[in-house]
């Protein structure tokens, strides 16, 4: 047995010194000269080394790209075709956990069935694959109400795997609050964090009935004297969220801290509240915005008088952990060179069940609790992008630029947030809120943004608050409120990505004459490298021109639209704007797909008037005799 693991062994590390650097003709001769034994071996790994880039591919058009339907189908080949059986265990965990996501109990069932069908494949009990396919099935189980199934599985293995997210999901099938309040103390005990009970008498939600005891908890005086913290909590309309959060801030261990509440005009009784609650603890301070501008704003109003040597948020409707800050502060402490660093939070609902977002586990990281030094970030990057969501990451990303992408921690604190989870909560929106991954208006923020870091001067990364010009654009849902309802003359939908004259020479017909804005909806093609950005020479153009990106949750009213090859319709995209155009012009430069397979793929997102096929070549002729050119 010991050979064989250094046979093994050895051929992993010939294969990781060789696979980057040999194509695949030096690979297959290394292997003839090896003894057999280790050819077996070599196989064996050169296979399992080229599954995971292709599945990463398939999961980023399933997930990011929204090209659902043919990844899944693609999916259910690998299944059926492949030898290899590591492809075929994560391609089936895949599918379980794109199902799982449904949130329905058909799905459920789903997947139920690829999960079931895995069980064959030979992983260690202790792998952290395992251990997520764990989660997902019982997940599975409790929206289907088969309880005694989760139980006996997560009791069969939790004496064995102390993975925290698991007994915070346990927590999800007990029904009395003081079992949840058991299982979840079992949780925060991995992490060592202070376990929380529930003051039965105040007649709230369970989440808003959450206390700690942190008498003989609270960090020394003289130590905590030296590092001032200022939480910044922007509100807007949390008149029944606004006291959980503060309260729990309140009693936090570390006590030297100044509490900044930004209220973004809230028309509820928030204002009330927080005069009450501010009669409790001299430390809490409350500004009110102009206008309602979103949490970042008014966040940036926080920063612009917060006095701590630290700042800190934190959301109006999180409950945090009594050592939240004190966690964060001491690993500054024992780390002196890092400029910023996050902790972790799990979703929980006003019961206190907790819940995945998008992705296998139950914990995540919290850009939220983004702690960072005051004074040397403020004079180098100055504030926060000033948009209504997502802007937290982009200042991770500009900290990381500018100081070394080693200047941020990711603390695995444990969860020392509880993210409520509601059906109002932004992060839950269907279109603009995030699901463990990005697409629409995320994803085009997160393309931009990256755009702008790689080629702007450092003193650039420098942003103004108030902000009066923006550094890069954005899709309009970042920076307006209210409904997402568009109105141009003209749409162009083509796959950006991809370098193409001809997409130059449209844009710059289509905005001649008249001046108008033009909107460009990106539809992905299937066979294209999906880690692929839209191409930089679209994006500078985009950036100095009236072009717009229209992007998923938006309802677009035009004129007329057009779409460059009909084969760029060929696979279903589900991550793109409603459309109502007058005309459709299919500008084809070769022969077109069949007609019926692009109007089902293009109706379910695209309505019409009429819609007319012209060769491309014809239409720039047309349109230079109407430009007079």
């Amino acid at each position: 047995m010991k050979k064989k693991r250094i046979e093994r062994k050895l051929s992993t590390m010939l294969l990781s010194k060789t696979n980057n650097v040999l194509n695949d003709d030096w690979k297959q001769k290394i292997k003839k000269v090896l003894p057999m034994r280790f050819q077996v071996i070599l196989k064996e790994l050169l296979v399992q080394s080229s599954v995971e880039p292709r599945l990463s591919a398939i999961k980023l058009k399933l997930r990011e790209l929204g090209l659902e339907m043919s990844a899944q189908a693609e999916l259910e080949k690998i299944i059926e075709e492949t030898k290899s059986a590591k492809e075929k265990y994560l391609a089936r965990r895949e599918l379980a956990l794109w199902y799982a996501n449904q949130r329905n109990p058909d799905s459920a069932i789903k997947s139920l069935y690829y999960l079931s069908n895995m069980k064959q494949y030979k992983y260690h009990k202790e792998d952290i694959l395992h251990i997520e396919d764990i989660l997902i099935e019982t997940e599975n189980y409790l929206l289907l109400k088969e309880t005694m199934k989760g139980k006996q599985l997560l009791d069969s293995i939790l004496p064995k795997l102390k993975l925290l997210d698991l007994f915070f999901m346990r927590a999800n099938f007990e029904d009395e609050i003081e079992q949840k309040i058991f299982w979840i103390n079992k949780g925060l005990a991995v992490k060592n964090l202070l376990p929380i009970s529930i003051d039965a008498f105040s007649g709230k939600p369970p989440y808003d009935c959450i206390k700690s005891d942190i008498v003989n908890e609270k960090v020394d005086l003289e130590r905590s004297k030296k590092f001032k913290v200022s939480i910044i909590v922007p509100v807007y309309n949390a008149e029944d969220t606004i006291e959980t959060a503060l309260i729990s801030l309140i009693n936090q261990t570390w006590s030297n801290i100044e509490i900044i509440v930004v209220d973004d005009c809230s028309i509820d009784n928030t204002s009330t509240k927080l005069k009450k609650i501010k009669l409790i603890d001299k430390r809490i301070k409350t500004i009110t915005t102009n206008k309602n501008s979103g949490a970042y704003v008014a966040r940036n109003e926080g920063i612009k008088v917060a006095t701590g040597d630290f700042i800190t948020c934190n959301d109006s409707d999180d409950w945090s952990h009594p050592q939240k800050i004190e966690t964060q502060i001491t690993n500054f402490l024992l780390n002196p060179g890092i400029i910023a660093n996050t902790s972790q939070q799990i979703r929980a609902t006003s019961d206190l069940c907790f819940y995945r977002r998008g992705n296998f586990r139950l914990l995540i990281p919290n850009v939220s609790s983004l702690m960072f030094r005051r004074k040397i970030v403020m004079e180098k990057l100055g504030y926060l992008d000033s948009v209504r969501f997502a802007a937290d990451s982009e200042f991770i990303r500009r900290i990381k630029v500018v100081f070394g992408k080693d200047s941020v921690l990711n603390l695995e604190s444990g969860p020392l947030s509880f993210q409520r989870q509601s059906s109002s909560s932004l992060t839950g929106n269907e279109a603009f809120g995030y699901h463990g991954f990005f697409m629409g208006a995320r994803k085009e923020y997160f393309e931009s943004q990256i755009y702008f870091h790689k080629t702007a001067p450092v003193k650039k990364l420098y942003y103004e608050y108030p902000m009066r010009k923006r550094p890069f654009k954005v899709p309009r849902p970042l920076l307006e409120k209210g409904n997402s309802v568009v109105k141009l003359e003209k749409i162009l939908i083509f796959d950006f990505r991809v370098f193409d004259r001809d997409i130059f020479d449209l844009i710059a017909m289509l905005s001649s004459g008249d001046s108008c804005r033009i909107g460009l909806i990106q539809y992905y093609k299937y066979d294209f490298n999906p880690t692929t950005f839209i191409n930089e020479q679209i994006r500078n153009c985009l950036n100095n021109s009236e072009c717009e990106f229209l992007v998923y949750g938006q309802k677009v009213f035009c004129e007329s639209l057009y779409i460059l090859g009909s084969d760029l319709l060929q696979h279903r995209q589900r991550y793109v704007p409603k459309v109502y155009s007058d005309e459709v012009y299919i500008l084809e430069r070769g022969s077109a797909v069949i007609e019926n397979q692009v109007y089902e793929n293009s109706r379910y997102f695209l309505n019409y008037n009429k819609i007319t096929t012209l060769s491309l070549e014809k239409f720039k002729k047309n349109k230079e005799v109407e430009n007079g050119d």
